[in-house]
This record gives C-alpha cells, structure tokens and sequence, in this order.
C-alpha cells in the first residue's frame, strides 16, 4: 500500500484533490495516502458497504480536532457524490 500511495504523491500532496478509497475496509490504503497529505488538506473520503469494517477505519482516522478522513457508508456502484467530482480513485485489493 506504500508504494501505491508513493505512485500518487502528485495528486495525493495537492491539497485541494479530491480523493476516494472505494472499498476501504479497515482503512489501511487510506492511512497510507494520508501520509502524503497535507496537513491542511481536504480530508479523504473512505467508502464501504460494511458497517463493521467501515466502524474499524473510523477509530484510526479520528485525530482530536481534525477531519483527516470521512467514513461514507455506500455502494460503490451507487456512491452519493457528482459525476466527475474526484481527482483519484483507489481500491486496494489483497490476493
């Protein structure tokens, strides 16, 4: 997960992206990517249908007083956002 968040450091450092981890279960790929953000960046949203996983990535994202990742519970293929509105797209899959 280190190298792929590394591969994206020139969106993922751009304080203004707009950043999503699809199916982020426990929040792993998002803890990395955050690690390249800004500390004065837009928080990363962090989506997946599972409520318990999902419940699991919001303990490691909560920092007192700043919003470094939203937990979204959604559908990937019904996610509640506008068309063309994200600059990266991640998914993190372990085979």
């Amino acid at each position: 997960m280190r190298r792929t968040a590394q591969r994206f450091h020139s969106v993922v450092a751009n304080p203004d992206a707009a950043i999503l981890d699809i199916c982020c279960g426990t929040g792993d790929m998002t803890m990395a990517l955050l690690k390249h953000r800004a500390h004065n960046a837009k928080p990363i949203l962090a989506a997946d249908f599972a409520r318990g996983m999902l419940s699991r990535a919001a303990q490691k994202f909560s920092k007192p007083g700043q919003a470094i990742a939203i937990p979204l519970e959604a559908d990937a293929l019904h996610l509640p956002l506008r068309s063309a509105s994200l600059d990266l797209v991640v998914t993190c899959v372990r085979l």
